[in-house]
């Protein structure tokens, strides 16, 4: 099963000697040679830390400010890049499942609930958006779709939850075939754990990896910090409709393709 695109390290004395400053440009110079950086939030911010700010984590906040566990979910672009500057004291590990080995699993073991996943879900907008607009997305987003022959895969339980804030109710049949997802994405035979050391990198391709991330606790010596990125790349294979349309319109490259 192959997770990453592409991993790599930055030594951890490397991380530790260099500024900050130097320790990002070296970063993005490594990102850069696999994919264009992209804004990933409706603040406007390419790069952005993923720390515990002890802010909750519902549907007014983004995952990365928590420490919180994180469901299994694909992220807003093509795809994700991430570099450990520090490690937490406890928790904070990294598990992920192929979208492949998941759609295949559930057409051998639940082929009735294709049709639903292929039609997709409603995703609440969590205030990434300008006043005024619908707080959810405009019509479902499909979790499995292919484009150009290409599986692609969208999915994030909790904001298709959060749409019942706004007074969507999900019917039980939809509520059935979210839970077999969840259900077969925690099956550890399905799962590559990665625990991030400082200096790693990781480069995620969201159309064909699912990551989930375990609660984490800081303490005075550690502070677990990584900084993301989202990419895309116009010469993908992977044309598809992301998150970033819900979130940032008019910056995937499924609308750009198709503009």
């Amino acid at each position: 099963m192959t997770i990453w695109k592409t991993a790599a390290a930055l030594p951890c004395w490397l991380v530790d000697d260099l500024s900050h400053d130097d320790t990002m440009a070296a970063y993005y110079m490594m990102a850069a040679q696999v994919d264009g950086i992209v804004v990933q939030n409706y603040e406007g911010q390419s790069v952005v830390d993923v720390i515990d700010e002890e802010t909750p984590y519902s549907h007014l906040s983004r995952g990365y400010r928590s420490n919180k566990r994180l469901l299994f979910h694909s992220d807003g672009a093509g795809l994700t890049a991430l570099l450990c500057l520090d490690v937490t004291a406890r928790g904070g590990v990294s598990p992920l499942v192929s979208a492949t080995t998941l759609f295949n699993t559930i057409r051998a073991e639940w082929p009735d609930d294709l049709p639903l996943l292929e039609r997709g879900f409603y995703h609440h907008r969590r205030r990434q958006h300008d006043p005024g607009e619908h707080p959810h997305s405009a019509k479902p987003i499909p979790v499995f779709d292919f484009h150009g022959g290409y599986l692609h895969c969208c999915y994030n339980r909790n904001p298709i939850d959060w749409v019942e804030k706004e007074g969507m109710e999900l019917p039980a049949e939809e509520v059935a075939v979210l839970d077999h997802v969840d259900a077969l994405v925690a099956r550890t035979e399905l799962q590559a754990v990665m625990e991030m050391q400082k200096g790693d990198m990781q480069f995620v391709n969201n159309f064909t990896i699912l990551h989930s991330r375990t609660e984490y606790h800081d303490d005075a010596d550690h502070r677990r910090h990584l900084v993301r990125l989202w990419m895309e790349d116009p010469r993908s294979k992977r044309l598809g409709e992301s998150l970033l349309d819900l979130y940032v319109p008019g910056t995937s490259r499924f609308q750009a393709a198709h503009s």
